[in-house]
């Protein structure tokens, strides 16, 4: 089976995350990052642009890695706390411009008419 998919997102959670600081961040984004690159491959996702990771704490996101798949990530950060709006664009609908045109009948056949409903009031 092939889907297409644009958008890939990994959200961590990962326990006591607010006690890691620094380098420790760095790495487990990093980590986080190659994990997410490794299960888009294995799982045959080949139309994949662009992958998310978000590293969560017990209630905030702490680290953030954006980018194409099977490259260096274009975003990173291992803030206290990240703006978890880079990640919205992995969960939004796709807007009206993204979306396929609708088939719609050539302009020189006339679209099919509905058959009329019989009038009950004309049988009396």
């Amino acid at each position: 089976m092939h889907r297409e998919v644009c958008c890939v997102a990994f959200l961590v959670q990962v326990p006591e995350f607010k006690q890691y600081k620094n380098e420790v961040r760095d790495e487990l984004i990093l980590l986080a990052w190659s994990t997410a690159n490794r299960g888009v491959s294995e799982a045959g996702l080949t139309d994949v642009e662009k992958i998310g990771v978000g590293l969560r704490g017990m209630f905030l996101y702490g680290g953030l890695a954006t980018g194409p798949p099977g490259e260096q990530p274009e975003t990173t950060d291992a803030g206290f706390t990240v703006e978890d709006e880079l990640l919205y664009e992995f969960f939004a609908e796709p807007s009206a411009a993204e979306e396929p045109a609708a088939e719609e009948s050539p302009p020189d056949q006339p679209a099919a008419e509905e058959p009329e409903a019989d009038d009950p009031q004309e049988s009396e």
